[in-house]
């Protein structure tokens, strides 16, 4: 991160994603009245300043299809693993991934199938609390998460 006079420079693992920048950009540049009340993302202003201990967890991955947005990857990445779900056409689970960032910085070997507390516990209930014990695909439901390849 670089704003001379204004930040000290230094190497950051901040978990900042798309949504973040613009109110934290807004924000940073004295216009935080102008955030608009709907934003989805967060104003990580004083995480950045101060190096504030209030940091997210997360940071948003995504791979959309622009022509069918149903398609695709979306997931979450933390300091250690990178998870994603890729959906069909119809917008149904086709496959869960998760990697091990600090052993697999590559992510050239999938571990979701091997563990699925873990991407049920660090994912998946954080990703959809309102829906513990309804099914989220037809395959697959919250609470009970095993990981299958399609049939």
């Amino acid at each position: 991160m670089r704003w001379p006079d204004k930040i000290k420079p230094r190497k950051d693992d901040l978990q900042i994603s798309v949504p973040d920048v613009m109110p934290t950009i807004l924000s940073m540049m004295g216009l935080e009245k102008k955030i608009p009340a709907g934003v989805e993302g967060q104003n990580l202003k004083e995480t950045i300043f101060e190096d504030s201990n209030k940091r997210p967890v997360f940071s948003l991955y995504l791979s959309c299809n622009a022509k069918n947005p149903k398609l695709g990857k979306r997931g979450l990445r933390n300091d250690r693993y990178t998870f994603a779900i890729d959906r069909d056409g119809e917008g149904d689970l086709a496959k869960y991934y998760l990697f091990d960032n600090k052993n697999d910085p590559y992510q050239m070997r999938n571990i979701a199938d091997e563990n699925p507390d873990l991407v049920k516990k660090t994912f998946v209930h954080p990703l959809y609390p309102r829906h513990r014990g309804k099914r989220h695909c037809k395959n697959h439901d919250y609470d009970n998460f095993h990981h299958r390849q399609p049939t």
